[in-house]
């Protein structure tokens, strides 16, 4: 028989079934689904770290005062959603002169954060403010000024405000121009930064002051010569990881601790990856389980409709023995109706998945994707599914004695 043969033949079986065969197909489905899901959030956060990181900056060490315990972090927008070991330590500004020293900086800033009420007309709420030095600052960042300027040295009583802290947060915009209370005390907004979308560092959502003027607001907090972080850009072509150890070291000195009680974090591209890379596992080994049992039983529900099929088909394959075909024509037929069930499930797992990731796209504004070469290896992988299970199947269907079954009712 020829191939256009055996694939017509044995389409026209699985339309005589068709019920059975969309029952055999939804584990199939599942499977692929899950499998397509997968990927794709895979990749939408392998590229959104990817955008995130060319603003975090590939030069980029962040030191900020606690230690960084479990598996995930924000990294940088302070210790919102990082799980922080039970004493968190403290940086100052003797650490930041140590660390200043090193051959291989380009550029070092110190910031103090910290949180107060920020009231705009009769509105009023507590949001996060970050003391900067205004030329190191932006030496070590890649935000940029939409409306107004950013802060410059020697300026006082101005601020400037995050995108959506200045447009999503009040009921009316915050302009340059504007009045704004922080802490009880006025300052003129000089400039509005453009929209990061960066979640290591919440810089969308904060206001920024002088130096100066946040060690004044943030004193009844702070202890003496206290800072709460450190950003540093490397040289170009300086090894990021080693300046990192280096600075570790200086800091584990300064304050006296051995490394595994050391109450600070060294955030680097590389330690973000890592961060990233345990978030991506955990989804991959839960996604993946349920793909893998939903294979499973897909492959074991092919297995046993085309199992039935041969007892069902048993006088069937006997005509076809009697007027000439093969062993290998026979199992050719069941090896390729088990690998169009397998390929149909996968191809609607496929535009399933697709589906599941445009809404998750749109709802939660996450950038996954279905690549092409996703919807090619989902569909080889369900046909090669559809394919084993079908193999021991056919060669039973193959090795039947034709006259034994020309006799079967």
């Amino acid at each position: 028989m020829k191939n256009k043969d055996v694939a017509s033949y044995a389409l026209q079986n699985l339309r005589y079934r068709k019920v059975r065969s969309w029952l055999t197909i939804i584990g199939i489905i599942i499977g692929i689904t899950s499998v397509v899901v997968l990927i794709g959030l895979a990749q939408g956060l392998k590229n959104q770290v990817g955008s995130q990181l060319q603003s975090f900056g590939p030069r980029t060490i962040m030191i900020a005062p606690y230690s960084i315990g479990g598996d995930s972090t924000s990294a940088l927008g302070g210790a919102s959603t990082a799980q922080l070991k039970a004493s968190s330590g403290k940086l100052y500004e003797k650490d930041y002169e140590k660390i200043k020293k090193i051959s291989d900086i380009e550029s070092i800033t110190k910031v103090i954060m910290g949180r107060t009420v920020l009231k705009f007309k009769d509105e009023e709420i507590t949001g996060s403010v970050y003391a900067i030095e205004p030329d190191n600052f932006e030496e070590t960042t890649t935000i940029e000024i939409e409306q107004g300027r950013m802060l410059e040295p020697g300026d006082k009583g101005v601020a400037v405000l995050g995108y959506d802290l200045a447009r999503s947060t009040y009921k009316k915009d915050v302009d340059a121009g504007s009045l704004m209370e922080i802490g009880g005390k006025s300052y003129r907004i000089t400039g509005i930064l453009k929209k990061t979308g960066n979640s290591f560092a919440q810089i969308d959502s904060v206001i920024f002051i002088s130096f100066e003027e946040g060690k004044d607001l943030f004193e009844p907090q702070l202890v003496k010569d206290e800072i709460s972080a450190i950003r540093v850009v490397v040289k170009e072509g300086s090894d990021v990881n080693e300046i990192g150890d280096e600075i570790e070291s200086i800091l584990l000195s300064s304050h006296k601790l051995t490394e595994d009680k050391k109450d600070f974090t060294i955030v680097t591209p590389e330690f973000i990856n890592k961060q990233v890379e345990n978030i991506t596992g955990m989804l991959t080994a839960f996604l993946g389980g349920i793909a893998a049992i939903a294979l499973v039983i897909g492959a074991i529900g092919i297995s046993n409709t085309m199992f039935t099929s041969v007892l069902e088909r048993r006088r069937e394959i006997g005509v076809l023995k009697s007027i000439g075909a093969s062993e290998k024509d026979i199992q050719r037929i069941f090896i390729m109706e088990s690998a169009m069930i397998g390929l149909l499930g996968g191809v609607t797992g496929l535009l399933l998945g697709a589906v599941m990731i445009f809404l998750i796209s749109a709802l939660a504004n996450f950038p996954a994707e279905v690549t092409i070469e996703i919807g090619i290896g989902a569909m080889i992988f369900s046909a090669t599914v559809g394919i084993l299970a079908g193999v021991i199947p056919a060669a039973r269907a193959a090795k039947l004695d034709p006259i034994e079954a020309l006799r079967y009712e």
